[in-house]
């Protein structure tokens, strides 16, 4: 095999690993594209599963009737908000006693942890008496 045979064969060895690395890359760039449109497809669909808990945490806020076995769930959901309060008011201590302050003037819902002023009789944003 002669000099040009050689280089002839290595530019089309090149040529052709280059089409490979371009087709890989195609690929991989429809791949990414597949998997964004199925990250949206899960997250518009986290977002319904949101609403709906909302809705049922609404009617259990309001002493509605509705299916007993979500007791526990909204049960673990108002422990969970109460560890949130509590955690809050850490927080709150540790800024109080450094110097750091801010909310001071607030008071936590029991119910759904949202910041109150001290002294609001009912919460902004559930309307749970405080």
């Amino acid at each position: 095999m002669d000099f040009r045979d050689k280089i002839g064969q290595f530019a089309k060895t090149a040529a052709d690993k280059t089409k490979e690395m371009a087709d890989k890359t195609k690929e991989m760039m429809e791949i990414n594209r597949l998997n964004a449109k199925l990250n949206s497809e899960q997250e518009q669909i986290t977002a319904l599963k949101s609403k709906i808990g909302d809705f049922y945490w609404e009617k259990f806020q309001m002493g509605e009737a509705w299916d007993p076995a979500l007791d526990d769930v909204c049960a673990d959901i108002r422990a969970g908000l109460e560890r949130i309060i509590a955690t809050q008011s850490e927080i709150q201590k540790l800024k109080d006693a450094s110097g750091g302050g801010g909310a001071a003037d607030a008071a936590f819902c029991s119910s759904c942890g949202a910041r109150n002023l001290l002294g609001a009789k009912f919460c902004k944003e559930c309307g749970t008496k405080l």
